[in-house]
Formats: structure tokens, C-alpha cells, sequence
């Protein structure tokens, strides 16, 4: 059997989320045809292998020794060498004499770098072929960041250096013909081909998704679930106006709070009447008794995982329309579209029938977006 190495600074067996859900994606389509291992650039401070089970495969994982000095010095050359911060991080010249000599001890056929932030120049690997994973076009989101960002300064700065970078490397990368890439939505994949001269193949490659037996909707709920990484401060600031919005509504309609967070920020929201559940280990199991489920993003096209954990908990969806574009749901009344915040009390005004033609809607659009993924997963796989 053929050898692909896929190297990523995200690591699949301590945390979820995203950028997760892809790398799992990527290790479960690759191991049907090649023998797959995991290199992770990001967090350990000492080399160390493993052979670990992901979901029904056995792959070999090898964790980069990248101490916190080592980051901090490619900070500072990517500072220099006018490269984006995460770069610096995840792909210094420390990291990349690590990632290249283990390439070159072991002949793999495929070579697959998991976002740009661990991305190697394809002239220093001997590998025959070279693919990268943008996963979306991280650009757009910094550019929407950076104004979301408000009055930090420092947070604004970073955005904008980030931004600027980026879009840099992602035009550079357009122009790489030993370099194929893919995305995950098909809106990402036309907005990168509209923005750059792409001389490389692309492809739109969604991500691997189990639609679940649909909760019972006819159960009485009374909440609005809310899920993502509240690390981000565009999401604390969609918590903050979902709840002046849904109080200006129905104050009796509770907010509920899911992911990523620090025990600080749960507190705080607690403190406003909104139920929070930090670092759940299974979503879905917490959304049993929501009825709503808010995916608002201004600066995202790219499609949103948390839109799974919602139709498999048999929620109604409220989306962004770039979150509708970003899951190819736009035409079809299978969610509830707003274009502003302030819109979010009329919502919640549809009777039982309404809601449950959506929710319907939603997992027929969301089976044929997997059914669409396994086909041209198929396809990828037989041309590279």
C-alpha cells in the first residue's frame, strides 16, 4: 500500500472542533488508499510516536518537538521575514528541519500539509507530490475580524498583519503548479478562484458527516443553543446581542451556551442568566432540550460543523446568509436566514408545523451535501 503523511499543527486525539472535524476527514478518506501517518507541529515539547486508533483506523502519529521558546523565536522571524504569525509558529525554519528530515528517512508517495500555517515549500521535499488543505479562505475571515475586533487596538493590529499575509501566501499558492489544493465549500473555492490567477488544481472537498436519528421535536423547549469557541471575541460578541435581542422578544426564551470557553468567561455569562457548558465532551447530548440553534457569522463562508450537531438534535436553524451560502442552503427553505442581529425576535413567531418542515428541509439539504462529498472525495482520491 502506498504512504501518505499528512502534517498538521492541530491534534486529533486532545481536542474538537473545526479545524478537528477536517483533520479527521483527511486521515479517514487518505487510509481507504494509502497507509497514512500524522505528523503535529504544534504542541509538545519533546519528539514523541504513537500508534493511535482514530475512529475505525490505526494510523502512526509523531509530535514535533516545538517548545514555547521555539514559537516565540518564529514569532519574531516571521515578524521579519513578513510571514504570518501562525507560520512562525507552526512552520519556523526549527520545524521545517524536523518535518524534512523525517520525510526524507521515510519515501512517501503523498504529502498532505493540513492548513498553510505548517505549509513547506515543495522544492525542499523530496515527496512526489504535494497537496494542501486551506480548508477555507482564511483571508476573508481576518479581513471581517479585524473590524469586529472594535476599539482593542492590539487586536485590530494583529488582524490587519494577519490579514495582509495571508492574502499574500494564499496568492502565492494559486501560483504554485506542484501544489494542488482543496477547500471545504464550494463557495470558498469560487471566492479563491475569483480572487486569484490559479494555475494549480482545486478542489472542493467537504468534510465527513453522520446524520444521527432526529430528536423528538414535539417536546415543549424554550431555548436558543449556541455553539462554537468562545475563546474568539466574535463570538462573545454574538452571545452579548443574542441576548439583548432575544430579551427585547420574550424574556422568558433562554440562551444556551456551548464549547470552548475559559471558566471566567462561563462565569460571566452565567452571571446574565445565559446557561453555559464549557469543553463538553459530546454537543449533542446538551442540545436535547433547545428548539433554536444560532449560526451567525459576517465573516465566514465556509461551511460551519456546529450546523450538524444542530440537525441531529433536531434544532431549527437561525444562520447568517454566507453561513447558508457556506452549506449550500440558501434556496431551499430548510433554515432561517437573517441578515442582522436586530432580526432574530421574528424567528421565534413560527408555529410547530413551520418548524418542522425546516428542521426536514434541513437534513434532506444537509444528505445531499454528504452524498455530493462522497463523490468527489472519489474522484480526488483516483486523480492525485
Amino acid at each position: 500500500m502506498k504512504k501518505c503523511v499528512i502534517i498538521t499543527a492541530r491534534d486529533p486525539i486532545k481536542y474538537y472542533g473545526g479545524d478537528i472535524n477536517r483533520l479527521n476527514t483527511l486521515i479517514q478518506q487518505y487510509s481507504k488508499h494509502f497507509k497514512v501517518t500524522v505528523i503535529i507541529t504544534g504542541y509538545y515539547k519533546k519528539a514523541l510516536l504513537e500508534d493511535v486508533m482514530l475512529g475505525s483506523v490505526k494510523v502512526q502519529v509523531i509530535y514535533v518537538s516545538n517548545s514555547l521558546l521555539r514559537k516565540c523565536a518564529g514569532i519574531i522571524w516571521a515578524l521579519f521575514r513578513d510571514k504570518p504569525l501562525q507560520v512562525g509558529i507552526f512552520a519556523n525554519p526549527y520545524v521545517q528541519r524536523q518535518v524534512s528530515t523525517m520525510l526524507k528517512a521515510k519515501a512517501y508517495d503523498l504529502c498532505i500539509f493540513h492548513l498553510f500555517r505548517t505549509f513547506i515549500p515543495s522544492s525542499t521535499l523530496l515527496t512526489p507530490k504535494v497537496h494542501l488543505d486551506l480548508c477555507d479562505v482564511q483571508s476573508k475571515a481576518y479581513g471581517k475580524q479585524k473590524k469586529v475586533s472594535g476599539t482593542r487596538i492590539f487586536r485590530r493590529w494583529l488582524y490587519r498583519y494577519e490579514y495582509i499575509r495571508t492574502k499574500r501566501i494564499e496568492k502565492n499558492l494559486a501560483n504554485a503548479e506542484d501544489v494542488s489544493i482543496s477547500l471545504i465549500s464550494q463557495e470558498d473555492t469560487n471566492h479563491y478562484l475569483k480572487s486569484y490567477n490559479v494555475k494549480n488544481k482545486i478542489w472542493s472537498l467537504p468534510n465527513n458527516f453522520n446524520l444521527t436519528h432526529m430528536d423528538d421535536m414535539t417536546k415543549k423547549r424554550n431555548k436558543v443553543a449556541i455553539v462554537g469557541n468562545f475563546y474568539a471575541a466574535h463570538n462573545q460578541l454574538l452571545v452579548d446581542q443574542a441576548i439583548k435581542h432575544k430579551i427585547a422578544r420574550d424574556p422568558n426564551l433562554q440562551l444556551f451556551v456551548i464549547g470552548q470557553m475559559t471558566q471566567t468567561y462561563e462565569g460571566k455569562i452565567n452571571k446574565s442568566g445565559v446557561k453555559a457548558v464549557r469543553n463538553p465532551l459530546n454537543i449533542v447530548d446538551h442540545l436535547s432540550d433547545s428548539e433554536y440553534g444560532l449560526c451567525f457569522l459576517e465573516y465566514s463562508a465556509g461551511f460551519q460543523t456546529k450546523l450538524i450537531d444542530y440537525a441531529n438534535a433536531g434544532l431549527v436553524p437561525i444562520v447568517s446568509e454566507n453561513v447558508a451560502r457556506g452549506a449550500e442552503l440558501i434556496d431551499l427553505n430548510s433554515c432561517l436566514v437573517i441578515k442582522k442581529l436586530n432580526e432574530l425576535p421574528k424567528c421565534f413567531e413560527l408555529n410547530a408545523s413551520d418548524k418542522q418542515g425546516i428542521v426536514r428541509n434541513f437534513r434532506l439539504s444537509l444528505n445531499e451535501l454528504k452524498i455530493y462529498g462522497e463523490k468527489s472525495w472519489s474522484k480526488h482520491i483516483m486523480e492525485i
